[in-house]
């Protein structure tokens, strides 16, 4: 049976380097989730991985990954190797790019929309019906709210009603706009004595009866942007994707947001979580500005003018890459 054009495509990035512990039995949650989904709903999802600098002694993290495979699913494995990593400017600092890693998908994708997200999210049901339903517009981007979990691993016998429920029951934070709601005193104690700020403090458990949490669709939703921007093709092209400097990583997924405010594309946040599965960042450095990117953004506010504007083959759309297809 020949597969229909997907109603979404979703591109991730990663590699076999285990990230945050668990890796690729977080992947494979993630996974099983959107199969599941779009096998009960019928509706044909295709998930890319961008697969960038692949670790030369082990295996390609797309032959780990147990994929669950039927026509209403997609499995896309585009491998970047180390040689176009290594051809970009300052690559010596950072071993992947995630950023020009989800243009490379963003550009190949065959749905009318894409979501660009992070494979160590687990999506809620709601979310699934909403994004592949016929609601969405054409001249608007999507946002959601990021629900944290303590979970680190996921029994790779659970259906996926079962890790959904075990997910739901281990929220220790919630990422709203601007604001975030400690659920765990456990959690909200290691941040305090860590950060020791009164902003921190004022987030303490006892006092979330007292503030108010909404969408919050006044200002532009920051909060774990790079885990979550779904739009249609044309407002990504548009916008010629994420920002494609080498170094950067950190702060283009909320550059991203006000090139499209400046493009006069609608945010909306969608009212349904998702869950993230939880991390350590050891090894992880930053080396973007933000004290730069606070003061770009400013000025895109007051201007309307992006701050920089991809080149048309963005997404390296004239470069050929190896792909694996589920």
């Amino acid at each position: 049976m020949s597969k229909s054009t997907p109603v979404i495509s979703v591109v991730v990035m990663a590699r076999n380097d285990n990230y945050g512990d668990n890796w690729v039995n977080r992947i494979n949650a993630f996974l099983k989730t959107w199969s599941y989904f779009s096998e009960k709903y019928k509706k044909h999802v295709e998930v890319i991985l961008v697969e960038y600098n692949p670790i030369v002694d082990k295996k390609f993290l797309h032959e780990e990954l147990r994929v669950e495979s039927h026509p209403h699913f997609t499995f896309r494995t585009i491998l970047v190797p180390k040689e176009f990593h290594t051809s970009l400017p300052d690559n010596e600092k950072v071993p992947i790019c995630e950023f020009i890693a989800k243009n490379i998908g963003i550009r190949r994708a065959q749905a009318d929309y894409i979501l660009a997200m992070n494979p160590d999210i687990v999506v809620s049901e709601k979310l699934f019906t909403l994004i592949t339903g016929d609601s969405l517009s054409k001249t608007s981007f999507y946002r959601v709210n990021r629900f944290d979990t303590s979970c680190n691993f996921i029994d790779q016998n659970f259906t996926v009603p079962k890790i959904l429920s075990h997910v739901q029951k281990n929220v220790i934070r919630i990422l709203y706009n601007h604001k975030t709601k400690y659920v765990s005193w456990k959690d909200w104690f290691s941040t305090f004595i860590h950060g020791r700020t009164f902003r921190i403090f004022i987030r303490i458990p006892l006092l979330n009866p007292l503030r108010k949490f909404s969408l919050g669709n006044k200002t532009l939703h920051e909060n774990a942007a790079g885990d979550f921007l779904l739009a249609h093709k044309n407002i990504w092209h548009k916008a010629r994707g994420y920002d494609q400097v080498t170094v950067g990583s950190g702060v283009l997924d909320s550059y991203i947001l006000y090139v499209l405010y400046c493009y006069n594309f609608k945010q909306e946040i969608i009212d349904a979580p998702i869950y993230h599965l939880y991390h350590h960042h050891k090894g992880v450095v930053y080396l973007a500005s933000h004290k730069k990117m606070r003061a770009d953004a400013k000025k895109m506010l007051e201007t309307k003018i992006p701050y920089k504007i991809n080149r048309k083959d963005w997404g390296f759309v004239n470069t050929n890459f190896k792909e694996i297809i589920k």
